[in-house]
């Protein structure tokens, strides 16, 4: 005969067992619909990532130009710069999938738009002659 103790703990024994059974474990489906799920948000989360460090990157050169049209001599040519892309995708991701996106106030307060690209940009300043202001321009790289 079997006392209350032996008997709860056969109960628990087979309450185990039975989990065990249906556990995760013994359902290799679950976890490839997991992954299956994490990886295009991961990607999508890396991809922003990449777009955020080149608009980083495309906001320090913009600003570098802007110094350097302030402390202008007049006289010296301004160099372009290049900003290699770290984004992998066409369009900006963080922006709606959109084809140019703007980073800052211009000289003349319209934003400064910078079209998508995967290979990069040149930031070019106009080296005017004429005594009018220098206009910066950003172009993708072909």
């Amino acid at each position: 005969m079997v006392d209350g103790y032996e008997a709860d703990l056969a109960t628990e024994r087979g309450i185990a067992t039975r989990l065990e059974t249906h556990s995760r474990a013994n359902y290799p489906g679950s976890k490839a619909v997991l992954v299956a799920i994490a990886i295009p948000v991961f990607t999508t989360q890396l991809e922003k990532s990449r777009e955020a460090t080149d608009l980083a990157n495309l906001r320090s050169a913009y600003a570098e130009k802007m110094t350097e049209i302030l402390t202008w001599d007049g006289k010296t040519a301004i160099t372009a710069t290049k900003v290699t892309a770290k984004q992998t995708q066409a369009n900006w991701q963080s922006d709606g999938n959109a084809t140019s996106t703007k980073i800052a106030d211009g000289l003349d307060g319209a934003g400064i738009d910078v079209p998508q690209s995967t290979k990069g940009w040149d930031i070019t300043v106009s080296n005017p002659t004429d005594g009018s202001a220098p206009a910066i321009t950003i172009s993708a790289k072909s």
